[in-house]
């Protein structure tokens, strides 16, 4: 969340206000204080700390391409990971943050300004699951759903995990990083019952990488 000091203002009075009813979530008040004042200014160190570390690593590449890199741009990019790092809880996660700008900026190929724009916000949209679902993907080579659930070894009758696995593929298809492929074979049923049963729908699906996905994927190493 990219809130400014007079939101904040509003949000910290509202939650006092409550708190003043339900002591219980006084604690809240003063948590909510901690992360404007501390966690934020820390997470925001740690992004510009680790953008250096990860220019220093490719300074060569830089000096190639300094005089087409656009500083207007650059700014832009720069403002839009650090918003999204500082809000992203998982410290794993907000190490991708200045990894995916460094190599966007590096990056050779003529990609435009909104493409660049669609990889951090892919970032920000996906977890680490989504992402690690993600590399199970090849391009021109359709992947079974079913050989992804071997090798993480979930259960056809686990119903809840193989449901997270069916919401990972639903977001990296809306974002434009897989398509749904032709099935290479024939389906074989499991024990859920009929064709149309969504365990039997789903674990027949083939899916494979696009080029946004492809190029997603190189951004984030």
């Amino acid at each position: 969340m990219n809130i400014n000091d007079k939101y904040n203002d509003i949000i910290i009075g509202g939650i006092r206000s409550i708190s003043a009813s339900f002591p219980v979530l006084s604690s809240v008040a003063q948590a909510w204080s901690e992360i404007e004042t501390h966690i934020y200014k820390k997470r925001i160190e740690e992004f510009i700390s680790q953008f250096e570390q990860e220019l220093i690593t490719v300074k060569d590449k830089i000096i190639e391409i300094e005089n087409r890199i656009s500083t207007e741009e650059i700014l832009e990019l720069l403002q839009k990971c650090i918003v999204l790092s500082k809000d992203t809880s998982s410290h794993d996660k907000r190490k991708l943050f200045p990894k995916i700008l460094t190599n966007i900026i590096i990056n050779k190929e003529d990609v435009d300004h909104d493409t660049k724009l669609n990889y951090i916000e892919s970032l920000d949209y996906l977890s680490l699951s989504d992402i690690e679902v993600l590399q199970f993907f090849k391009q021109d080579k359709s992947v079974h759903v079913n050989s992804i659930l071997s090798f993480l070894k979930i259960s056809r009758n686990d119903k809840r995990r193989f449901s997270l696995l069916i919401t990972s593929i639903t977001k990296l298809e809306s974002r434009g990083l897989i398509s749904e492929s032709e099935n290479p074979g024939t389906n074989v049923l499991s024990g859920s019952g009929t064709p149309d049963h969504w365990i039997n729908r789903w674990k027949d699906k083939f899916y494979e990488l696009l080029p946004n996905g492809i190029s997603f994927l190189e951004n984030i190493k």
